[in-house]
């Protein structure tokens, strides 16, 4: 039985959900469930995958990561993420190799307005934090500020790992902060409308 690409974006977005709120078992739950159903669709080993990265259960993230890569996903949105896996299991060598792949590519996406280059500014802005290069992971958030943050993400990056470094910088939690800010507008505002019949 084949999975309407739809549905895989139902059940992505249930992942997203229980990831933004920092349910991870709930997350690695959802994956598990659906890789059972449907065991032939390589997308839940990446699903999988993701979930127990944020539960930091390295090395079995990585054996689904490479389940994914041999069953023939390569999806370069994410390749980072396994680069990271890699990193945390003493792999730095192939993890370094992912890296700066996912930078090339990140970059080429922006110069080439790719549907992706939104993403790739936070990707950029991600992967640099997590080598500590600072000046470069903020002028990349900025960026990524200026394109506009997608909704959850002003929460989710304080579960993003590859962030970790620059949690604590002032410059950071000013950008973070305007966002909190700005979707609380937004939120304030719906609320106005409801409650005048206008929604």
């Amino acid at each position: 039985m084949k999975i309407q690409p739809d549905f895989l974006n139902g059940i992505r977005g249930l992942c997203w959900l229980a990831e933004l709120q920092g349910k991870d078992e709930e997350q690695l739950l959802i994956a598990e469930k659906y890789s059972k159903i449907f065991p032939n669709e390589n997308t839940f080993n990446e699903l999988i995958a993701r979930a127990l990265v944020d539960l930091k259960r390295y090395e079995e993230a990585e054996v689904f990561y490479r389940k994914w890569l041999e069953k023939g996903g390569y999806y370069l949105n994410v390749m980072h993420r396994f680069a990271y896996v890699l990193w945390m299991n003493n792999k730095k060598d192939e993890a370094n190799e992912y890296f700066k792949r996912q930078i090339q590519h990140c970059k080429q996406s922006i110069e080439q307005k790719q549907i992706y280059s939104k993403n790739a500014t936070y990707d950029l802005a991600a992967l640099y934090a997590f080598q500590e290069k600072r000046n470069d992971a903020l002028k990349w958030l900025r960026k990524y500020e200026e394109i506009g943050f997608n909704i959850g993400l002003h929460k989710y990056i304080y579960f993003d790992q590859l962030f970790e470094s620059i949690w604590e910088d002032e410059e950071f939690k000013k950008i973070i902060q305007r966002q909190e800010k700005k979707f609380a507008d937004i939120r304030a505002e719906i609320d106005r409308l409801e409650k005048e019949g206008m929604l």
